[in-house]
């Protein structure tokens, strides 16, 4: 009688520790599929953007086409080149987050700022190379448009910026 107890409760034990296991692989493919499709979606509202602010100087700088081409390849270049870094100071900055409650030490949290620091500062030299690779694209009558059009931009996401953290 023993016996016959034993072979069910190790059935019972094996059969939840599959639907466990099953209720895992669920819930890892469902994430897999949700983070896919929201990449999809940031890269569609990127190419979006993308066009409104190509269309944009083309209008206010009266870009000729082959400068229209420059601006638009040196765009997207740069564009491949920053968004993994972008994404990875996302990471790190969603890390900070989960570090909160977690009672990490405060060298593993400097740590993690040091590495947001290091690569918020590629990123803004990256930006400065990029916004002078196309105002090297302009002619000379166009540069002083497009120092415009950047100086409202940088005054713009400086006071954005600013509202962000409170001040």
């Amino acid at each position: 009688m023993k016996k016959n107890n034993w072979k069910k409760m190790n059935k019972n034990r094996l059969l939840t520790g599959l639907v466990i296991v099953l209720a895992i692989m669920n819930v890892v493919l469902l994430s897999f599929l949700w983070f896919s499709r929201s990449d999809k979606k940031t890269n569609k509202r990127w190419n979006n953007q993308s066009k409104r602010v190509e269309s944009f100087f083309d209008r206010k700088l009266n870009l000729t086409e082959s400068q229209s081409l420059a601006f638009e390849k040196e765009r997207k270049d740069h564009f491949k080149t920053t968004l993994p870094l972008v994404k990875e100071i996302q990471a790190d900055k969603r890390k900070m987050v989960t570090m909160l409650g977690q009672g990490v030490d405060s060298l593993h949290i400097e740590a993690v700022l040091q590495s947001i620091n290091e690569k918020n500062n590629n990123l803004e030299r990256l930006n400065f190379w990029h916004i002078k690779t196309l105002r090297e694209i302009c002619t000379d009558e166009q540069k002083p448009k497009f120092d415009k059009i950047i100086n409202r931009i940088g005054s713009r996401n400086h006071r954005q910026g600013r509202k962000a953290k409170g001040m």
